[in-house]
This record gives structure tokens, sequence and C-alpha cells, in this order.
């Protein structure tokens, strides 16, 4: 189950959605009995969401960013900052790499977001059958 997902503009940065994004996955994180089965307890994002509006955003729900300073921030402030944490990042970076080598999905042919959403979940289901299929096969290579 993906927790939640926006498809946005092209030429709309994503983190103008985090809100939109959080309410979403709150909505599907949420059971039969109105209590939340998980959460996330960090948020990992690039420079370009060193936003304070964010952190209120993300302090609301209880969610630690893990976002570095800029570079040219004269006066940063004093904030926690995991760089283990923030180096995991890179599994998700590889993720939506993969997905961007599907030609349908990097060039959009889909005039519908749901006909968009649907082909993405094909995409991550493919990429996790190759997975599984590399490990097995490394698997049964072993005892041969």
């Amino acid at each position: 189950m993906i927790p939640a997902a926006v498809v946005t503009a092209g030429q709309v940065h994503e983190s103008q959605y985090v809100e939109g994004l959080l309410q979403e996955a709150e909505k599907n994180m949420t059971d039969e009995r109105g209590e939340l089965e998980a959460w996330p307890l960090h948020m990992r994002g690039d420079r370009a969401y060193l936003a304070d509006w964010i952190d209120d955003l993300l302090e609301e729900y209880d969610i630690q960013p893990v976002i570095p300073s800029k570079k040219n921030e004269t006066n940063a402030q004093e904030r926690f900052f995991d760089r283990k944490a923030y180096r995991r990042r890179n599994v998700i970076e590889r993720l939506v790499a993969k997905l961007k080598e599907m030609r349908r999905i990097a060039t959009r042919y889909d005039k519908l977001n749901i006909m968009y959403e649907n082909m993405i979940c094909l995409g991550f289901i493919l990429i996790y059958l190759r997975t599984l299929s590399k490990r097995s096969k490394r698997r049964f290579s072993d005892r041969a």
C-alpha cells in the first residue's frame, strides 16, 4: 500500500503539495476505528523543502524534518540534522529514477490523472518483481 501520492503539474515544485500529501497520508493510514496504523517519524527532503511554513506544518503532524541548511544561508538556525537519515533518501531517489526509465511514465502519455497514477503503480510492481527475481536468482545460484 502506498500511503499517499499526489500527481502535480510539471511546472509546480512538489514542496507546494506537502500539506495535501500529509492529509492524504493521514486519511489512508487511518483504520476503521479512526486510529493511525502507522505514521512517519521523519521527512527527508532536499534544500528546496527548507521553509518555515513546512517546518511548522511538520511540527503540527509531529514529524521531524531532515532537511539540510542552504549553503548561502548567513544566519542558519540551529536545527537537528541527521546526516545518516538524510543519506537514506537515495533509496527513493533511485526508485524515482527507475520509474523515469519507463517511457510511458517519463513522458506521461495519459491524459487522466487516474490512468497516470495506475501506470506508476504498475511501474512500482514491475520494479518490485524485478528485484525479487534478481534476489531469487542469487539465492538459487549459491546453492548450485
